[in-house]
Parts: structure tokens; C-alpha cells; sequence
């Protein structure tokens, strides 16, 4: 994740753009982190539901 986050991220955005793109990538990477144990203590892990969430 980590990864994605410090060396392809930048790297997609404009020069121009290249900071608030790397900060939205950022918030992103924090929001969906603390959403992820809220959708996996009430999906059906059974299922490949997580997975779609993920996805999508």
C-alpha cells in the first residue's frame, strides 16, 4: 500500500498538480483504512463481497 502511495501516486499527477494529488491520494489511503474493519465486521466474509467494496 505503502508503495502505491509514495511512488506511483506521484507519479500519475501533473507537475503542476503533483501535491494536492499526492494529499488526496493520501486522505484516501486514511479514510479507507479505517473503513475497511467497519465492512469486514458486517459483511459476509464468505461471500466475495469484500472484495467487490474493495473494488469498487
Amino acid at each position: 500500500m505503502y508503495g502505491v502511495l509514495y511512488t506511483v501516486s506521484p507519479e500519475i499527477f501533473p507537475a503542476k498538480d503533483r501535491g494536492t494529488g499526492n494529499g488526496l491520494v493520501s486522505t484516501a489511503t486514511r479514510i479507507f483504512g479505517i473503513v475497511a474493519p467497519v465492512i469486514a465486521l458486517y459483511a459476509n466474509l464468505e461471500t466475495a463481497l469484500p472484495v467487490y467494496i474493495a473494488g469498487a
